[in-house]
């Protein structure tokens, strides 16, 4: 049966940063910050906030013996400047502040712009979390998995992202794309993975956007057919920067607002069909190599 053993709080530029020995479940985790930076709350005593802060441990111990979960030894709390806030980041282990910092600062900015390049309704207060520790994180996420580096929950508006020694922050925004794009259209990633990575890699260059002229998969006369790019293990993440690029200097984001909302069906949205949307494409590129493979 996991058990918390401590839970220690204290005022840390004009904000509470507690930290919590032991193990407990990850959905209680947040119930506990949520409290703790509550501004309604802090109006009281410190020994109020103590003495909820062990009724709360108390209920978040009986939970544990549910089933096994991460060990989360400190997380940290950083709300965004503006009146709404849009973004809240927690170090789950030990993330340098000023990590957490840029982090909300790239998602809070760009994520915004990205609702309003799509139209989209304001989302929820999300939360993102930086993971220190590799096996925590692979446990979060529900598997053994040595390349996810991020991957989100839209039921809880989160992004996960795990934490490699450089700032996580356009790891943390291509993540929360993934959310925006899920708030415009919820069926978006069964019905066309393909523009479900497109845009989260195109406005975070995550992964790093490789050159044309490395991208066996473009030659002078092919491109990969969206079938490929919806099954291919690996190919939109090569190629999904160059394709953001063509939608966006084509149709502009009201375009791409419009592709999202008809699922990925470019007839629907560009009223062309798929062969004359790669022939335009080929066209864009101009690439002179008449060698072509299946795999980028």
């Amino acid at each position: 049966m996991g058990r918390t053993q401590t839970l220690r709080c204290a005022m840390h530029e004009n904000s509470w940063l507690c930290t919590a020995k032991g193990s407990f479940r990850h959905k209680q985790t947040i119930a506990v910050k949520d409290i703790v930076s509550e501004p309604s709350f802090l109006s009281h005593t410190m020994s109020r906030l103590l003495l909820l802060s062990s009724l709360i441990m108390s209920v978040v111990s009986t939970a544990c013996s549910e089933s096994k979960t991460p060990s989360i030894e400190s997380y940290k709390t950083l709300e965004s400047s503006y009146s709404n806030p849009l973004v809240r980041v927690v170090a789950v282990g030990n993330v340098p502040e000023e990590h957490l910092r840029t982090t909300l600062q790239v998602v809070t900015d760009r994520g915004r712009q990205l609702v309003q390049n799509l139209g989209s309704d304001p989302l929820p207060q999300s939360s993102v979390y930086i993971w220190e520790e590799r096996d925590d994180f692979e446990s979060a996420y529900g598997e053994k998995n040595n390349f996810t580096r991020g991957f989100v929950h839209t039921d809880e508006w989160a992004v996960h992202v795990h934490y490699t020694n450089r700032s996580p922050a356009k790891g943390a925004l291509h993540e929360y794309a993934h959310l925006v794009l899920y708030s415009l259209r919820p069926t978006i990633a069964s019905e066309s993975r393909w523009l479900w990575e497109t845009i989260p890699i195109y406005i975070s260059n995550r992964p790093p956007a490789p050159k044309l002229a490395s991208l066996k998969c473009i030659s002078s006369g092919s491109t990969p057919s969206f079938q490929n790019l919806n099954e291919h293990g690996s190919n939109i993440y090569r190629i999904g920067f160059h394709i953001g690029d063509f939608l966006i200097g084509k149709w502009g984001w009201g375009g791409v607002a419009k592709l999202l909302r008809n699922g990925g069906d470019i007839e629907a949205a560009f009223g062309i069909d798929e062969t004359e949307f790669h022939r335009v494409w080929l066209e864009h590129l101009n690439i002179q190599r008449k060698e072509f493979s299946q795999d980028c």
